[in-house]
């Protein structure tokens, strides 16, 4: 892209961003205990308002998605009042801000829950690796798998969490989908057996949780038009595709695209919206 067009104007759907800049999420750890946003926050996102959007930190859906150490949360009245105060902020500048989902689920600890394991997809441990706990760094854990109760009700967190999003005032929610967290979770495929039972497990949840976020903003469903994103080992594939056609599409790509390859685990996406 050109310099040119890089600071031009770009219609997005409904929102019109003044140029095609976007700020990235990037974890701040600046919310504390109780994961509320507060006046640092604002004035953070404040200075990047020259941006054309703005997407949000990752933000907690539920107190079990909690894994990070100050992040800020969108489950609760007060949480979404603290993000008001960002969203307000921001509203003279004109730039459309987006909150960015997030549910850490086996990247987390016991130390965040109360002694209570984490949860995941499975009960497969991250391994090679430490996490940063309220009390210090300490090995991961053995998650607890979530059953099928416990997953749809999920997605009823991330319903909630898109509808207190769009009350704090934002122009719209990204569902952190990569990096290793619950979704990614549910849609890794490196592990054979593990890849098929995520497999149902996203076939029966992912639909619903897709089109409960979309359904959220009025926006968003008067357009009725959604962009997914797949992560394929280190390659992004990006779809935008009509709201009407989703439940097609995903079941194309849950029964078809998505081809297990014990070797490597790779994924690859094969996507049509005819």
């Amino acid at each position: 892209m050109t310099a040119q067009k890089l600071f031009e104007p770009l219609q997005m759907g409904d929102l019109e961003l003044k140029n095609r800049i976007v700020l990235a999420p990037m974890t701040r750890g600046r919310a504390g205990a109780e994961r509320i946003a507060n006046e640092l926050m604002a004035e953070y996102y404040f200075q990047r308002a020259a941006a054309g959007l703005l997407i949000t930190e990752a933000t907690v859906v539920s107190a079990q998605g909690n894994g990070w150490v100050g992040s800020p949360g969108i489950y609760t009245d007060k949480m979404g009042e603290g993000w008001r105060i960002v969203t307000q902020k921001l509203k003279p500048t004109g730039t459309p801000i987006f909150l960015q989902l997030w549910h850490c689920g086996r990247a987390s600890h016991s130390d965040f829950h109360n002694g209570a394991l984490p949860v995941s997809a499975s009960a497969v441990k991250i391994n090679g690796d430490q996490i940063h706990t309220p009390l210090g760094k300490k090995d991961y854990e053995i998650p607890r798998a979530l059953t099928v109760d416990e997953i749809k009700a999920t997605v009823n967190d991330y319903r909630s969490a898109a509808a207190n999003a769009k009350d704090a005032g934002f122009s719209g929610v990204e569902v952190h989908s990569a990096n290793g967290y619950l979704i990614n979770q549910f849609l890794d495929f490196s592990k054979l057996e593990a890849g098929r039972m995520a497999l149902k497990a996203a076939e029966v949840n992912l639909v619903p949780l897709l089109k409960g976020m979309v359904y959220s903003f009025d926006s968003a469903a008067k357009r009725k038009r959604i962009t997914l994103t797949f992560n394929s080992e280190q390659n992004q594939i990006f779809v935008y595709i009509d709201l009407e056609k989703l439940e097609k599409i995903i079941a194309n790509l849950l029964s078809n695209a998505f081809k297990f390859t014990p070797e490597g685990g790779k994924i690859s996406v094969d996507v049509s919206t005819g």
